[in-house]
């Protein structure tokens, strides 16, 4: 879900920028691994996940004891995302239908990460916001000293580290993704920049975030 996640956000950016990623098939791809993932990623949380596709698939199908809110809605996009896997295509889409499909994962993906987070922690999370500015530990299971270390090995040999120390550095990238995510507000470009412990011109845009939200994601993915 992070990744997929994350693709959604590039998605976004490629959007918000019209570059050769929409026309490239760059954008129906991540739009392809979310309508797959989101299946998936509830599957695993009923204990029923599996290697093949084709089979995870089947058992999506077949009904799970617990689902997300949109349920009806995952069942069909897993099994259009299983077809472009065995047949991947690329379509001339237009950058409108590309952006209505954007919103439309985007807003499915959040509710669902928002849902599986909350049995993951313990505790709901109704919005984007709640979820970013909850002042739990996302990765509880993490030994805090670890994670300070691995703030101190970031400072010391990539110029830098994200915030919140006691938590596993993966948290500050999902608290800054939901919103940069979110379809239902344009990303705050001052706050997603000081959830990535980055410093941009005070004129930049969010999709400028694009490139040191990527350098983190590539170090803890």
């Amino acid at each position: 879900m992070f990744n997929r996640g994350t693709g959604l956000f590039f998605s976004r950016c490629a959007l918000a920028k019209n570059d050769e990623r929409v026309t490239n098939g760059f954008v129906e791809r991540n739009h392809a691994k979310v309508r797959i993932a989101l299946g998936d990623a509830v599957l695993a949380a009923n204990g029923q996940y599996h290697h093949f596709f084709r089979e995870r698939n089947r058992r999506i199908v077949a009904g799970l004891a617990k689902t997300p809110p949109h349920w009806k809605k995952l069942v069909e996009w897993h099994t259009q995302g299983t077809a472009f896997k065995l047949s991947p295509r690329h379509t001339a889409t237009d950058v409108e239908m590309l952006k209505a499909t954007q919103v439309e994962l985007a807003e499915v993906w959040l509710s669902t990460f928002l849902w599986l987070e909350s049995k993951h922690l313990g505790r709901s999370f109704e919005t984007a916001s709640a979820y970013a500015t909850t002042g739990e530990r996302l990765f509880p299971e993490t030994p805090r000293i670890r994670n300070v270390l691995l703030r101190i090995r970031d400072r010391r040999s990539r110029g830098g580290a994200l915030p919140g120390w006691p938590d596993y550095p993966r948290a500050a990238l999902l608290r800054v993704l939901v919103r940069l995510v979110d379809p239902s507000v344009e990303p705050d470009t001052a706050m997603a920049s000081k959830g990535l412990g980055a410093h941009l011109a005070n004129n930049a845009t969010w999709v400028e975030l694009e490139s040191v939200y990527a350098r983190w994601w590539a170090y803890y993915n």
